[in-house]
């Protein structure tokens, strides 16, 4: 028994992200467009609804997205859009596999429009892309869901989908990680200061504490933004993202 659940830790810990690194290159890109859409049309049938912000706003912040993308090197940058919506999940953005980014109309009125913290939080969802993370969580939380099986047989859907949603929110820790070494070089490249990304988390944190007193409603829509692996609500400690780029920061 001891042996087994030793195995079981190693296979956890080292084995699904190896797997997944493994099985991502060889999946047709198609997938990640039919699973980008499939979501996108999820979010817009309940969670997000169109964006509220001027027209004028959102243009100009994407031909600042533009302009930072238009100096980064070729083979690193993954194909992208940027959608606005407004939405309950309040100041964040998501990157869908396939290449489309959502970035919230909160999360604009955040950081009151400034293109420079809002580039800074596109280039982590570009990482996202570039690494296919979407395909490599969808690749972990299978596995886990097949050994959960395995181990207990047939049993109902809440015990299959506990263990699944453990790794998955593990590893979206790491995979933040190398999405915000992707930002880094992003901004780097682009002549973008990194302490733009610290500004956005300095203001969400303050957020926070503002509503500390959320409804339960509001819980229900960060788990679900957190089950993507790419939402705010997944990432690893503020205080450890912003020294992060703060000791990037010039």
């Amino acid at each position: 028994m001891a042996a087994l659940l030793l195995l079981l830790g190693a296979l956890y810990q080292w084995g699904l992200p190896a797997i997944a690194r493994a099985v991502v290159p060889f999946t047709p890109y198609s997938i990640d467009q039919e699973l980008g859409l499939r979501i996108m049309q999820h979010l817009d049938n309940g969670l997000m609804q169109p964006s509220e912000l001027p027209l004028a706003q959102r243009e100009g912040i994407r031909e600042a997205l533009r302009k930072a993308s238009a100096v980064q090197g070729a083979d690193t940058l993954p194909l992208w859009s940027v959608e606005f919506r407004k939405s309950r999940m309040g100041p964040n953005a998501l990157a869908l596999p396939g290449g489309t980014i959502f970035i919230t109309d909160d999360m604009v009125k955040l950081v009151d429009g400034d293109t420079r913290a809002l580039t800074a939080v596109f280039a982590h969802e570009l990482g996202h892309l570039h690494h296919r993370h979407g395909i490599r969580m969808l690749v972990q939380v299978s596995v886990l869901g097949v050994i959960a099986s395995v181990l207990w047989g047939d049993f109902s859907w809440a015990l299959n989908t506990v263990p699944a949603w453990l790794g998955q929110a593990d590893y979206s820790r790491e995979v933040e990680r190398e999405a915000d070494a992707y930002a880094l070089e992003f901004l780097r490249t682009a002549g973008i200061d990194p302490g733009a990304m610290v500004t956005m988390f300095e203001k969400i944190q303050v957020r926070r504490q503002i509503e500390a007193g959320k409804t339960q409603q509001t819980v229900a829509v960060e788990k679900v933004a957190a089950w993507l692996g790419i939402a705010f609500a997944s990432h690893p400690a503020d205080a450890d993202r912003i020294a992060f780029f703060r000791s990037h920061s010039n």
